[in-house]
C-alpha cells in the first residue's frame, strides 16, 4: 500500500514521555488522525501547546494531536 492509503487510518500513543512524545510528534507531522494519551499536568500542557520536539536530526517541531485523553479507556 502507498502512504496515502494510510492518512485515513487512528493512530493511538500511550504514554507521553519522552520516547512516546517523540514517537506521537513524528506520527502527528504525517497522519492527522494521532490520539495521545497523557495524564495529569503533562496532558493539561499538552491539550494547551501541542507535543514540542527539539531533536538535531528534525529541528524544533510543535504539533497538535488529532486529541489527548488521560486514559485507553477514553479510545
Amino acid at each position: 500500500m502507498k502512504q496515502q492509503e494510510y492518512k485515513d487510518k487512528k493512530i493511538a500513543v500511550i504514554g507521553i514521555g519522552g520516547v512516546g512524545g517523540y514517537t506521537a510528534a513524528m506520527l502527528a507531522v504525517e497522519y492527522p488522525n494521532v490520539t495521545a494519551a497523557a495524564r495529569g499536568r503533562r496532558g493539561e500542557a499538552i491539550r494547551r501547546a501541542g507535543i514540542r520536539v527539539h531533536s538535531d536530526r528534525h529541528g524544533e517541531l510543535s504539533v497538535m494531536p488529532h486529541e489527548v485523553v488521560s486514559s485507553a479507556d477514553q479510545m
